[in-house]
């Protein structure tokens, strides 16, 4: 859990940033920055769009935050290939914490 955006973002940095550094080392590591990879990412994560919807048709959960949720998951998701990309293109060379 994070308590805000810049923090889940910093996240995903760390975690792309380590498995790139990790790619040589085992080949597990190296699928995420694979072209087929890369190009599953940014299909539309329809798991988590049905994954909500019965909290949204109990009332567990207003339209507008799962609207926000879905946002959310998908902009985290863009945001990760974003990254993945800029890796595979060398424009982005340096894991920092």
């Amino acid at each position: 859990m994070r308590s805000d955006l810049d923090e889940l973002i910093s996240k995903v940095h760390r975690i792309v940033g380590g498995a790139y550094r990790l790619r040589h080392v085992d080949a597990v590591f190296q699928e995420p920055f694979r072209l087929k990879a890369i190009l599953k990412s940014l299909v539309a994560p329809l798991y988590y769009v049905f994954k909500f919807v019965p909290h949204l048709l109990r009332g567990q959960m207003s339209l507008a935050n799962y609207l926000k949720l879905i946002y959310a998951i998908h902009a985290l998701r863009l945001h990760s290939v974003y990254v993945r990309i800029a890796y595979r293109l060398k424009l982005k060379s340096d894991f920092v914490r």
